[in-house]
């Protein structure tokens, strides 16, 4: 109990109202009520109000919030009456209190909790038949009904037409019935037929005697969790199915390891478990101040992924596509480490055998282009030292054909020659002929000068005998002797002639002998002039047709350098393009074996 004045000064208090507030009754005479009031409340016009009601006479009860010494609060359960003298007026206040701040606190939290359950909460009540009393917004908001569109209905409207009758939906209301607590995952369905997931809890509500009168619902809609809880262990089930998966703590000791994982390393589960994530890695790695970081690194949290050579059992080489997947606890601090991984050994194993085979390849490649490249070059001289053949076959060919005509005209000329030859020949043989005749003639006359000379000499004789004669004659032969001396001399002129003509046709068959052996010199020459002549003229006409070919096969030559030359332009046309699709390929080979 405490005692004010009208005005709030506070006049006394007994020990159990100072034991309530903590003050002494010399800490708190002559103060004003308002040491007691929530600071927030001591200015306010309710609280102005409240004083000026009880100086009017007006008695006030219920339960307030005070403030005790040092600012500790409290609640009272206390009626404020005013105390009035003979007149009627008001002398004094007094307060009957009880501390009710357990009792209050304790309201207060049960209320605070229904109203956050009321806030948070889908909420339903009903008959211990399942009948409906009420239901809060937010389960009408899940469930998509009006509350006058369900209150009086049965429980059932929200349960799968299967379940309504079966053996486990009449237990679960005689267990609500009985009094016992019911709560998990129940699926149920809204008002548009749809599935939906509440996480409930079902609470008998229990009147003094302990019977049970009602059923409270409390509910919560996980629908969307449930689907995503659904969506997630559909997706890890596929990951198992697709996927080797090991589980360590995060010290790297081995918890759990799926079939693929354990397949693909070799051993049973029962061979690694406990065991530490270091069994399967090399030796050498182990030791590294990298391995420890990666753990370090996967006991801060951090994801890691790459491709890792691992060694299974027997010492068996196995490559692992993973990924390292810290899992948090609703903290957010690591607890464990979910690995994934693929065996990409095979894959590996023909990555590093096309590195190699790349290797190989970009360094033919490289030469490819070199070879190319001077192939190119090479090329280009072809083409210009082609084009220096066809200019020269072009010289040649007008050449050949100045050299095909003058052969004509040697051909015609050989032929005039080899005319003329033989007709020289043919002369040749004719003066042959006469002189062989003329020497003939030559030996006749020689034989009729020898026949003369016979003459003379008998001519000689008989003049000498004529002289002899005309000396024995005396005077009778002295014309006789001249006659004898004149034929005597006449002898001699003969002699002497014939003696010339012996000479003159001497030297005209010596002349004529040389004249036949020169002539037949002439005719063996001619002839082999004439032979050489007809094998001339054939050479040359063989010559002739040749040089026809060598022009026809010229100009033919020149085509085809010509037309070498277009493709040697052409090849070392393609040469720079091949060279640079040569050069684009290296490039773009090199950047896909960099990416």
């Amino acid at each position: 109990m405490i005692q004010f004045t009208p005005e709030g000064e506070i006049l006394e208090a007994n020990d159990l109202f100072l034991k309530a507030v903590g003050y002494d009754i010399s800490e708190i005479k002559g103060r004003h009520h308002s040491i007691f009031v929530p600071e927030n409340d001591r200015d306010s016009s309710a609280y102005r109000t409240f004083w000026e009601s009880l100086r009017k006479g007006e008695n006030h009860g219920e339960i307030f919030k005070r403030v005790g010494k040092n600012g500790h609060e409290l609640w009272l359960r206390a009626i404020y009456f005013p105390v009035k003298n003979g007149s009627g007026k008001v002398v004094r206040v007094v307060k009957l209190a009880t501390d009710v701040t357990d009792f209050q606190n304790s309201n207060i939290d049960h209320a605070g909790k229904l109203n956050a359950l009321e806030r948070a909460q889908a909420v339903i009540e009903f008959d211990l038949d399942g009948t409906i009393l009420t239901a809060n917004e937010n389960f009408l908001n899940t469930v998509g009904y009006s509350l006058e569109e369900i209150r009086g209905r049965k429980h059932a409207m929200f349960v799968e037409e299967k379940y309504h009758d079966t053996q486990e939906y009449r237990e679960f209301w005689a267990d609500l019935g009985a009094g016992r607590f019911r709560g998990g995952e129940f699926k149920r369905v809204a008002k548009s037929g749809r599935g939906l997931w509440l996480q409930a809890i079902y609470s008998p509500i229990l009147d003094n005697k302990g019977e049970v009168i009602k059923v409270v619902k409390f509910a919560t809609d996980i629908t969307e969790e449930k689907l995503r809880i659904a969506e997630f262990e559909g997706k890890i089930a596929a990951l198992n199915r697709a996927q080797a998966v090991i589980e360590f703590d995060l010290d790297g000791t081995i918890l759990i390891a799926n079939e693929n994982f354990l397949n693909a390393i070799g051993y049973t589960l029962d061979e690694i478990k406990g065991k530490h994530h270091s069994l399967f890695v090399d030796e050498n790695e182990t030791k590294g101040a990298g391995y420890k970081q990666f753990w370090k690194t996967l006991g801060e949290g951090v994801f890691q992924s790459g491709e890792y050579k691992r060694i299974g059992k027997g010492g068996k080489e196995t490559w692992l596509q993973a990924t390292y997947n810290p899992i948090l606890d609703p903290e957010g601090k690591p607890f464990k480490v979910v690995k994934f991984a693929t065996d990409v050994t095979d894959m590996v194993h023909r990555r590093q055998e096309q590195e190699r085979v790349g290797t190989v390849v970009d360094e033919n490649l490289d030469k490819i282009r070199v070879t190319v490249g001077e192939a190119n070059v090479k090329a280009g001289s072809a083409a210009t030292a082609s084009t220096q053949t066809d200019s020269m076959i072009q010289v040649v060919a007008a050449a050949a054909e100045e050299l095909n005509a003058s052969i004509h005209e040697i051909t015609e000329s050989v032929g005039h020659v080899r005319k003329a030859a033989d007709l020289t020949f043919s002369e040749t043989e004719t003066i042959g002929v006469s002189t062989r005749e003329l020497s003939k003639a030559a030996e006749a006359m020689n034989r009729i000068v020898t026949l003369i000379e016979d003459i003379a000499s008998q001519i000689n004789l008989l003049a000498l005998n004529a002289t002899i004669e005309s000396a024995r004659a005396g005077e009778a032969g002295k014309g006789f002797a001249v006659v004898a001396g004149e034929v005597k001399s006449l002898a001699t002129q003969v002699t002497d002639a014939i003696g010339q003509i012996s000479s003159e046709i001497t030297r005209m068959q010596d002349v004529s002998n040389d004249v036949v052996g020169r002539l037949e010199s002439i005719s063996k020459s001619v002839g082999e002039l004439q032979g050489n002549v007809g094998g001339i003229a054939d050479a040359i006409e063989e010559q002739g047709i040749a040089t026809r070919d060598i022009s026809c096969n010229i100009q033919t030559a020149a085509t085809a350098v010509a037309d070498i030359n277009r493709n040697l332009k052409e090849l070392s046309d393609n040469m720079d393009v091949s060279n640079r699709y040569t050069q684009e390929g290296i490039d773009l080979y090199r950047s896909l074996k960099v990416s």
